[in-house]
């Protein structure tokens, strides 16, 4: 099975389009609203490869997911364990398309294969659309927000996390965003620093934006001044730490950046860990085998713009028992950040014939 998406100004022209490119035999699975200042309409679908009847590797369950409508809806319905089979497979295929790790998929399907035998005992509906809402289920309960972090951050707001996922815009943007609330009873007295004093330009980068935000920002390069620092911002509410640019895996550095961010008072502070939406399910772990001594107190995704998927994100929060706190979705200060919330997340899941962005319409950017 091939999936593709394709925009156009509305459905029908998305779907010509499509059409147009594809030949007519493609299903459509999914439609949401795209752009912000002209919205389009983007569709997902795929496409039934056809294959030589000898080839042995036809995969089994996609032909059980193409028959699944068919069947659930004949005026001979399949018996109760075979229906539960089929759309544990159909709902296995959804999964495996939004990369969920082997782990979060054997749990979501046991936990779906309970409850479709919970409604077959009742002699309750269990169609593709009882199954896709069981599932949608599993997976938002099984995402944790930061909510507490939302609306009262800590005084000394710590992001960790490697090189290039993006920490320092990322500052940029949570300044933005306590520091410039309309509402006055919100809004927070922000101040910038940052332990980067290896990459190139990483304190000018960081100073260009706290200039044009109109917040302070500090460079620490050792003890003495992360002291002067934080007692320079005494009357600040939010202070946001930018920590070095360079990997853990270096002894020397390591040790470093636990001697600075030991400094701040203990009770005012919390870390939370940066990673890139776009990173491998491995890479992200040991990023979080590196930082877990730090007790993060959750996940801030970025380049969320970059990738398709979430699944991978999902997966590793949960498997970690970590919350998510902030999505970003571009460079843009203060614009391309957003706080998490389970519109959002069903806004990025894809497989499912349910139109999220239909449900929620203007909450999803």
């Amino acid at each position: 099975m091939q999936y593709l998406s394709v925009t156009g100004k509305n459905f029908d022209d998305a779907l010509l389009k499509a059409q147009k490119q594809y030949g007519k035999d493609i299903h459509v699975y999914s439609r949401r609203t795209v752009g912000r200042a002209i919205k389009e309409t983007e569709i997902s679908f795929y496409i039934i490869e056809k294959k030589d009847k000898k080839d042995a590797d036809v995969d089994e369950r996609e032909k059980k997911s193409i028959r699944l409508i068919e069947m659930a809806t004949s005026e001979n319905p399949p018996a109760k364990a075979n229906i539960v089979e089929i759309l544990s497979s159909y709902c296995e295929n959804i999964l495996l398309l939004n990369d969920f790790s082997k782990m979060y998929v054997r749990k979501a399907l046991t936990n779906l294969k309970r409850e479709l035998n919970i409604r077959l005992t009742k002699n309750a509906p269990c169609t593709e659309k009882d199954a896709e809402l069981i599932l949608i289920d599993y997976i938002i309960s099984s995402v944790k927000i930061d909510m507490n972090t939302q609306l009262r951050p800590p005084r000394v707001f710590v992001l960790l996390g490697p090189t290039g996922v993006g920490k320092t815009t990322t500052i940029a943007k949570i300044a933005a965003l306590f520091g410039m609330y309309k509402d006055k009873k919100l809004s927070k007295k922000v101040g910038m620093v940052t332990l980067d004093s290896f990459r190139i330009g990483a304190f000018e980068q960081s100073q260009a934006f706290a200039n044009a935000l109109g917040f302070p920002c500090r460079k620490v390069e050792n003890e003495k001044d992360f002291y002067a620092a934080l007692e320079e911002y005494s009357d600040l509410e939010l202070i946001l730490v930018d920590t070095l640019g360079k990997s853990p895996k270096d002894d020397t550095l390591s040790v470093r950046l636990k001697t600075l961010l030991s400094i701040p008072k203990k009770k005012e502070t919390k870390f939370y860990l940066v990673v890139s939406a776009s990173m491998k399910a491995s890479d992200i772990s040991s990023s979080l085998s590196q930082f877990m001594s730090y007790e993060p107190t959750s996940l801030i995704v970025t380049k969320i713009d970059e990738t398709e998927t979430i699944g991978n994100i999902i997966s590793i929060a949960d498997a970690k028992k970590l919350s998510l706190l902030f999505i970003t979705d571009g460079q843009m200060v203060p614009h391309d950040i957003h706080l998490v919330s389970s519109s959002f997340i069903l806004s990025m899941l894809k497989g499912f014939s349910i139109d999220f962005s239909a449900i929620w319409g203007n909450q999803i950017k």
